[in-house]
C-alpha cells in the first residue's frame, strides 16, 4: 500500500512539528553547518542544470565571472607566496658577492698599493695591571675626572709605569663592565620578584645595583617589567621618561643613567664616535686613492639584490691592496680598544668569519690600538694612530 507522504501517521506524538516524510527521515540529526552548506550547494546545482534558454546562460556567464575571480584570486595569492618564498641560495648570494668584489668603476683602471704598518700592540701585563684600577665592585658608571679614582689613574699613567693612555683604559673599563653584565644578567633575572618588592618598600634602584653588583638601568628594566611595563612600553619609558613614567620613576631614571656607562638608554655619543671613525677611514682611503664601496652602498645594493642587507663590512675594497704582505680585500672600523676580553673577541671573530668566508683576508682597524695576545683568523690587525702614517706606496697597475 503506497503511503502518502502527508500521512496524518507523521503529526502523533508530543511535539507538534509539521513536516513531510522526506524531511523527517533526513533531520532526525541536525546537519554540520559544513554538510548543510555543501547540501544546499549541491541542490542548487542540481537546479542550475535543469534551467535552459537565457536564464541558464546567465547564470553559466555568472559561474565563469566567478571562476575567473577565483583564478585570479588565486593567481594573486600565489604569486605573493612564491615572493615570500623566494630564497637565494648561500652558494648563490657568494659567488654574487665575489662579482661584487671584481667590478671595478667603468673607464677606470685598477691600481696595487703595498702598505707597511708596524704596530705595537699592548701587552698582556699591562692590561692586567690596569683592570685593577679601572673596576671597583658594584660600580658602572663613567670615571669623573675631579674624582679620587680618575685621578689615581691619571697619576699611574703619567708616572710612565704603563703604555696605555687614559682612553685606551676608559675603552678596557667600558670592555670588562660589558662583559660582566652580560655574564651577571641571570642574576638580575633569578631575583627579579625580590627586587621589585625591595623596590615598592622604597629602596632606590641604584643601591639595588650595587647590592647585585649589576647595571643600574638593567635593574631599572626588570623593575618597570615588575610594574607590567612591556617590552615596547619599557623602550618608550627610556627615550621619553618624563612623559611615559610616573614621578618616582624618573628620578629613578635618572640617578640609574648618570652612573650607568654600560647599559644606557642613550647611545647617540657612541654611535657619533663610531661615524666620525669611519669617515677618517675613507678620506685617508680617498687620499691614498684606494677604490673601496662604503657599508651604506653595499647596504643599498644588496636590498635591492637580496631583499636585504647580506654582508656589509664598513669597507669592501676594489683597489688590490697588500698591509704587511696580506692582500686585504676588506676593512671594518672598531671605534675603541681592542681589549682582551672574551666576548668582544668571540662576537668580533664571528662577525669578521663572514667576511673572510666570501672575500679572503681582511683587515681590522682600531681606534685605540689593541692587545697583544687579541688573534682573529684572517684578520691583520692595525691601530689607527699607526696607519694613518703609514708610507703607502702605489706598485704595478692592473688593468680592470
Amino acid at each position: 500500500m503506497k503511503i502518502d507522504s502527508f500521512s496524518k501517521t507523521q503529526w502523533k506524538g508530543k511535539s507538534f512539528d509539521i513536516r513531510c516524510k522526506p524531511c523527517v527521515s533526513v533531520r532526525k540529526e541536525a546537519p554540520k553547518p559544513q554538510e548543510e552548506k555543501r547540501r544546499r550547494r549541491e541542490i542548487t546545482d542540481d537546479a542550475d542544470s535543469s534551467e535552459e534558454g537565457d536564464g541558464k546562460k546567465m547564470r553559466a556567464s555568472k559561474g565563469d565571472s566567478n571562476n575567473t575571480t577565483r583564478k585570479e584570486d588565486n593567481d594573486k595569492g600565489g604569486k605573493k607566496e612564491k615572493k615570500e618564498t623566494k630564497v637565494i641560495c648561500k652558494e648563490e648570494i657568494k659567488r654574487r658577492l665575489m662579482k661584487r668584489v671584481d667590478s671595478y668603476p667603468n673607464n677606470k683602471i685598477r691600481k696595487s698599493f703595498q702598505i707597511e704598518c708596524v704596530c705595537m700592540p699592548i701587552s698582556q701585563q699591562d692590561e692586567q695591571n690596569m683592570m685593577g684600577r679601572v673596576i671597583k665592585e658594584g660600580y658602572y658608571g663613567p670615571f669623573r675626572e675631579a674624582s679620587k679614582a680618575a685621578l689615581a689613574l691619571a697619576s699611574y699613567i703619567q708616572s710612565n709605569k704603563t703604555k696605555m693612555t687614559m682612553k685606551q683604559a676608559l675603552s678596557l673599563r667600558s670592555a670588562i663592565l660589558q662583559n660582566k653584565a652580560t655574564k651577571r644578567n641571570y642574576i638580575i633575572q633569578n631575583n627579579a620578584k625580590k627586587l621589585f618588592n625591595q623596590y615598592k618598600t622604597g629602596k632606590t634602584v641604584v643601591e639595588l645595583a650595587r647590592d647585585l653588583d649589576c647595571p643600574p638601568m638593567n635593574v631599572f628594566r626588570v623593575i618597570l617589567s615588575g610594574m607590567n611595563y612591556g617590552k615596547g612600553k619599557i623602550k618608550r619609558s627610556l627615550k621619553n621618561p618624563q612623559k611615559e613614567l610616573k614621578e618616582r620613576e624618573q628620578r629613578e631614571f635618572v640617578a640609574a643613567e648618570a652612573v650607568d656607562c654600560v647599559s644606557m638608554a642613550n647611545q647617540d655619543e657612541l654611535q657619533e664616535l663610531a661615524a666620525a671613525f669611519e669617515e677618517d677611514i675613507a678620506q685617508y682611503l680617498r687620499r691614498k686613492d684606494i677604490a673601496f664601496v662604503t657599508q651604506s652602498e653595499l647596504t643599498k645594493e644588496q636590498e635591492q639584490e637580496f631583499g636585504k642587507a647580506v654582508l656589509t663590512p664598513d669597507f669592501l675594497l676594489l683597489d688590490n691592496v697588500e698591509i704587511n704582505g696580506e692582500v686585504i680585500k676588506w676593512i671594518d672600523a672598531k671605534a675603541y680598544y681592542g681589549a682582551n676580553v672574551s666576548n668582544r673577541i668571540r662576537d668580533t671573530a664571528k662577525q669578521m668569519n663572514r667576511y673572510s668566508e666570501h672575500w679572503g683576508t681582511g683587515a681590522i682597524i682600531f681606534l685605540r690600538g689593541y692587545n697583544e695576545m687579541v688573534s682573529i683568523d684572517k684578520c691583520v690587525l692595525l691601530s689607527a694612530s699607526v696607519l694613518m702614517e703609514a708610507e703607502v706606496s702605489p706598485t704595478v697597475i692592473v688593468k680592470a
